[in-house]
């Protein structure tokens, strides 16, 4: 099972990249809890030049972060997450992303959400 979900940081909005690293991690760790395997969780975000990409490849694991980092997840920024997910329907596949995009952005007080 596949999902994904494209989202452009609005005014005033900036994402701290431990912020989003932690989110792909909760993300991984409710895909397990939920009786899935992660496949790959991934997200990366640009804006002019910068980027940055984290991906998670096991739920007991870290983040990797690689890129440019804060100066890719600021206002105007595109935001990308997908996940590769085994043993997991669709509709709870994507409650859990879309729960983690919702919660990342929710936690700045500037975000659309």
């Amino acid at each position: 099972m596949v999902a994904s979900v494209t989202v452009v940081l609005g005014p005033a909005t900036r994402v701290e990249v431990s912020a989003l690293a932690g989110a792909m991690e909760r993300l991984a760790g409710g895909i397990e809890a939920a009786g899935g395997f992660v496949g790959h969780a991934k997200a990366f975000a640009e804006v002019g030049d910068a980027f940055v990409q984290v991906s998670v490849t096991d739920a007991r694991e870290r983040a990797f972060v690689r890129g440019s980092g804060a100066l890719a997840v600021q206002e105007g920024a595109c935001l990308q997450l997908a996940a590769i997910v085994f043993a997991l329907d669709a509709d709870a596949l994507a409650e859990l992303v879309f729960l983690s995009v919702s919660d990342l952005l929710e936690k700045n007080p500037a975000s659309p959400f």
